[in-house]
């Protein structure tokens, strides 16, 4: 059946929303990493990073898997938002006691240098918060205007605290305060808007209801726990086999990569309800054009960064962090191709997850969990962070191609060879123009005008998508 654009659209505008609240809040997150890092030295950064990655793995215990399966659910059932609600926090609290006690005996058994030691104490504080934050919910009703401020709020707390509070490398405990603080914002801001448009929501345990919500759950919990070592297992060995100045290098490249994959993870976020959607209305018509044009969307925004990202990697760490952090341009140079490929995978991965196949959505991840940490352990040792950064991209590649594999076999085929070689031929004349111009900004400006130009003329969609996009129907 054919729904009429007005219904589709519905994606553009949950991109705004979230486009607008990514800009502001990843922004201020970025400017409360920059801080961080220079205030804390790359050794006492390095320290917050891994103890951060550590607790990182308790709080996706406690949500597992259960605020993607939530947004999902409401945006199918949205006229039941409170029973919903009910139903996924009471299994949050579950879970959350499980994570907190299992982080307790972690340190309690597990011998950890002081610092981490009350590092983790601190950051481990904001996994009740985050619990019960009700951000998918807002994302399932695509109220994404809400999720946007919310955030905002959030990052905002964030960046101002680190900035009155940490003045220097004895204000590291302080720092690792900083996640509970903010996501107390952040869910007492939530709780109370949604008490106010659907009423509080009440913990509901229910046995049946319960094992069902967990079960649908668990390969969502499952996947993420494999991109949770895909993504933070080079710091972890960083730590181990290197050094905490190492860790806090690496990272401080990884957070420039993050400003644009984050925007990235806020994209599926919006794709998912209106995929959803089609998915529910057996809409395969509308389903292919949908992830083909925003396949292509996300190549042409993807290749670029990665490209420009590489060329300028030198001045970019020195601009944002000093010439303290010049070990990390290395790997930045490696990592930011990390951007094109999270650009290129995740309306595909988005796919996967609307119609229901989200086993093979896990499968992509335990694969390239498994590449990345094989990959690392042999490489990180010798070769430290630019072996990480190799590992990352090897492992990247492996799983995009899994799951646009995956979604041709299962869902529809849309073509993206073409798309991809328009891309590339627009960003080697930008890497021309790159490579002549010597100043940074003149480099980015007439770099990026020169990609969208060369692009333009290149003719990026078809007649039928370019009506689409006048019409905002995606």
């Amino acid at each position: 059946m054919n729904n009429p654009p007005a219904r589709t659209s519905r994606i553009v505008s949950n991109l705004w929303a979230l486009g607008l609240g990514a800009i502001v809040s990843r922004t201020l997150n970025f400017v409360t990493a920059i801080l961080l890092a220079t205030r804390l030295g790359a050794a006492g950064y390095g320290a917050l990073v891994y103890a951060t990655t550590m607790v990182s793995y308790f709080q996706l215990l406690a949500d597992f898997g259960l605020s993607v399966y939530g947004t999902r659910e409401l945006a199918r059932d949205p006229e039941n938002a409170r029973r919903q609600a009910s139903m996924i926090l009471a299994a949050r609290f579950l879970f959350t006691l499980t994570s907190v006690t299992l982080l307790g005996l972690y340190l309690a058994l597990l011998p950890q240098p002081l610092l981490v030691f009350w590092l983790m104490i601190a950051l481990g504080m904001g996994i009740p918060l985050l619990a019960f934050s009700l951000e998918w919910a807002f994302q399932g009703v695509e109220a994404m205007g809400v999720v946007s401020l919310a955030r905002i709020g959030q990052a905002a707390a964030s960046a101002g605290l680190a900035a009155l509070l940490v003045r220097g490398p004895n204000d590291i405990l302080m720092a690792g305060l900083l996640p509970a603080a903010s996501a107390l914002v952040l869910t007492a801001s939530l709780l109370a808007l949604f008490a106010r448009r659907y009423g509080l929501p009440t913990l509901r345990f229910r046995f049946d209801d319960l094992k069902t919500t967990v079960r649908a759950a668990l390969p969502f919990g499952l996947s993420f726990i494999m991109i949770q070592i895909y993504y933070t297992i080079d710091r972890l060995l960083l730590w181990q086999y290197r050094s905490p100045a190492e860790v806090g290098w690496y990272d401080a490249a990884y957070r420039v990569v993050l400003v644009f994959t984050n925007s990235a993870a806020l994209i599926a976020q919006a794709i998912l309800p209106g995929l959803s959607s089609l998915a529910r209305q057996g809409d395969l018509a509308r389903a292919r054009g949908s992830i083909g044009l925003m396949g292509k969307i996300m190549i042409y925004l993807g290749l670029p960064i990665a490209v420009g990202g590489a060329l300028l990697a030198g001045p970019i760490i020195v601009l944002l962090y000093g010439r303290d952090y010049a070990p990390a341009v290395a790997p930045l140079r490696l990592l930011i191709w990390q951007v094109f490929t999270v650009f290129a995978n995740v309306v595909f991965a988005q796919a996967l997850l609307a119609f229901y196949h989200q086993r093979l959505y896990f499968i992509s991840t335990l694969l390239g969990a498994a590449l990345n940490l094989i990959c690392n352990v042999f490489l990180i040792p010798r070769w430290g962070m630019v072996g990480a950064g190799a590992a990352t991209i090897v492992a990247e590649v492996v799983v995009v191609s899994t799951l646009i594999a995956f979604v041709f076999r299962k869902i529809v085929t849309v073509p993206i060879l073409p798309a991809l070689a328009k891309a590339a031929a627009a960003c080697a004349l930008m890497a021309i123009v790159i490579y002549l111009i010597p100043f940074l900004w003149a480099q980015i400006a007439l770099g990026g005008l020169v990609y969208g130009i060369s692009l333009f003329a290149l003719s990026p969609f078809s007649a039928d998508e370019r009506q689409r996009l006048a019409a905002r129907s995606f």
